[in-house]
């Protein structure tokens, strides 16, 4: 049964808070939003902090998108609104470090769809993330020590696995000497995963990361450096 929305006229199914849904929509909104947000940047690799987490952005619209979905995750939809998800970002002002965006959304009443659109305000606030401050100090967690092998090789190798695994957010540097390859990382969990990442390459034996004790961090804490020593024997057919 169709029956004539109060506000607009048109005829509906389905009525929301006695709305038709396209007046329901420009009326209450879909989702329960902060009129503004701000979120750090990072000013040297362009990752954004949201919540407790920094997520690497590939583009500028990339982060806001991010920040977007950030924000919705943890909105709630408009009573008596079951569902609200995001569709789509459009600019009403030129990206820059305080732009206006709005958010074409989807919600859910009844098993029926309804779509509207709502502004938000998104602050960037420039600032140094925790990997790009050790990559700026020059410190690192882990060193993996690569032994073996011809050099050339296995350097075009492992910046190829950095690369293929997802590691460049925790990678620091790449020396390559005499002795072998030295690489730097900010987190164990990735030296780890390049390490095993040789063995598809190479025989290869793994030795216990060794500790190193490099003194006492900002919050009295002891801190420690690990070194992992990959020792590369014959060269297997690639995968």
């Amino acid at each position: 049964m169709l029956t004539p929305c109060p506000r607009c006229g048109r005829e509906t199914s389905i009525l929301v808070r006695g709305l038709c849904p396209d007046c329901f929509a420009e009326v209450y909104g879909l989702a329960v939003l902060p009129r503004r947000v701000t979120v750090e940047v990072c000013k040297y690799c362009g990752s954004v902090r949201l919540g407790n987490r920094w997520v690497q952005a590939s583009s500028f619209q990339d982060a806001v998108y991010m920040i977007a979905e950030h924000v919705l995750s943890k909105a709630k939809p408009v009573d008596p609104l079951e569902s609200v998800e995001l569709e789509s970002v459009e600019y009403d002002t030129l990206p820059n470090w305080l732009t206006r965006i709005r958010l074409r959304l989807r919600a859910s009443y009844r098993g029926a769809v309804i779509r509207g659109w709502q502004s938000l305000e998104v602050r960037l606030k420039p600032t140094v993330c925790p990997t790009c401050k050790v990559r700026v100090s020059g410190e690192y967690d882990t060193l993996v020590q690569v032994r073996g092998g011809d050099p050339g090789e296995v350097e075009r190798i492992i910046e190829e696995e950095v690369v293929r695994q997802g590691l460049l957010s925790h990678f620091v540097d790449l020396i390559r000497g005499r002795d072998g390859v030295d690489v730097y990382f900010t987190h164990r969990g990735a030296a780890r995963r390049l390490a095993k990442a040789l063995t598809r390459y190479y025989e290869a034996s793994i030795k216990t990361p060794v500790h190193e004790d490099v003194g006492v961090g900002s919050t009295g804490k002891r801190r420690t450096r690990k070194t992992i020593v990959v020792r590369l024997g014959k060269r297997l057919n690639k995968i």
